[in-house]
């Protein structure tokens, strides 16, 4: 019998995503899973849009089929959804793919693809979140026409095996049809040896500063993502650690004006620092410069079922991460030193936390080097395409 990667060399593989390239820019785990796939030897092509700025190089092996959309809330994704209808028929016709996966909000047009392809054909529904936060009603009942929809498809795909049983009991599914594969990181690209920390510590003034960073979407009413309360934390820790800086790396859907004006609310302009989002391949030299990163997320339902990303890639920088005490971290970290646990997002545990990190910089580097481990052992891509690769090959 065929191994796996001997299985999926030459395979055409499409995935039909609502990315916004140029808008979603902390948004990679589609490219490099497509990428890894491309390294195998398949043929991938990655369905998304843009919004001002058109990519026009295939980022590692990626072929991009991108439709141009002037990006304004849901209903951009109603108008690409109904460009997709008429557009990609001819082109599964065309590519002839051997698998077509897609998103809960793509999910109509994997329909069309099993009413288009041959049995033989697959069509795989993957899903990385539930509805986030108080997500409006057209999105909850997106998301739960596709789950509906995906009974017609080969199989489901889910980020960690606690999202998997969620699905599994809410929507009936055998387990054999719901697969898992986790987020993943490259450890080449996130790989500190190759950044200089003193150099953009230099560049925003930071090299007498202890610098806690967060990187990715800073979240908004609707998505809370323990930002509010990090600001909070650090004017607790203003007087005690005027060392301490926090670093925000990334852009939000608070109304204009709402973090700045904390900020000031709280007189810790001297010690935070919010920054726009950058693109992928310049979040590593953010996370260079960091002393210790955070992801502090609420303990809600939608947030105990993921494996954030940006955990992963301050892991593979080999920064300690100061994280909340939920069923997201502890998947990854489990009890390992480079997780430093608070039991909640209230402003004074996380101050505690970041302030024990602070008091413990002579072992960060040594607590870094284990997370470092953490994944190259679980989540570098390849072992993570294997995992994707190993359920498709059931289907």
């Amino acid at each position: 019998m065929l191994n796996n990667k001997a299985r999926y060399q030459g395979k055409t593989i499409v995935w039909v995503s609502p990315l916004i390239m140029d808008f979603h820019l902390h948004k990679t785990t589609q490219l490099e899973i497509l990428r890894a796939f491309a390294q195998n030897g398949n043929r991938v092509f990655l369905i998304a849009s843009y919004s001002c700025e058109k990519v026009t190089s295939r980022p590692w092996g990626v072929r991009l089929v991108l439709v141009p959309l002037r990006f304004v809330s849901f209903f951009s994704t109603i108008i690409y959804t109904l460009v997709l209808l008429l557009f990609l028929p001819w082109l599964l016709l065309h590519l002839k793919p051997d698998y077509v996966l897609v998103e809960p909000l793509t999910a109509i047009h994997g329909i069309l693809s099993r009413f288009l392809l041959p049995r033989s054909k697959k069509v795989v529904l993957d899903v990385r979140s539930g509805p986030v936060g108080k997500a409006g009603f057209a999105m909850r009942l997106s998301f739960e026409s596709a789950m509906h929809m995906a009974r017609r498809f080969n199989g489901i795909t889910a980020i960690t095996p606690l999202l998997k049983k969620d699905i599994c009991s809410k929507y009936g599914f055998d387990s054999e049809f719901v697969g898992v594969w986790s987020s993943g990181v490259s450890t080449s690209v996130f790989n500190p040896d190759r950044y200089d920390a003193s150099r953009m510590r230099r560049k925003f003034g930071l090299e007498s500063k202890f610098v806690v960073l967060y990187h990715g979407t800073l979240g908004g009413p609707r998505t809370p993502r323990g930002i509010i309360e990090t600001i909070k934390a650090m004017g607790e820790l203003r007087s005690g650690y005027p060392q301490i800086t926090l670093f925000l790396l990334g852009n939000s859907t608070f109304p204009p004006g709402t973090i700045e004006h904390l900020i000031q609310k709280l007189n810790v302009q001297d010690t935070v620092i919010v920054h726009d989002s950058v693109g992928y391949e310049e979040v590593p030299k953010y996370i260079a410069m960091c002393d210790v990163g955070i992801v502090p997320l609420p303990n809600f339902s939608f947030w105990r079922h993921q494996c954030p990303l940006s955990l992963l890639e301050y892991l593979a920088m080999g920064k300690p991460v100061v994280v909340t005490d939920i069923p997201a971290s502890r998947g990854i970290l489990e009890d390992c030193d480079c997780g430093i646990y608070v039991p909640s997002t209230h402003p004074m545990k996380i101050a505690k936390g970041i302030a024990y990190a602070y008091d413990n910089k002579e072992s960060l580097s040594r607590w870094g080097n284990k997370g470092r481990l953490i994944v190259k052992n679980r989540y570098e891509w390849d072992k993570v395409t294997g995992t994707l690769e190993s359920f498709l090959s059931k289907l």
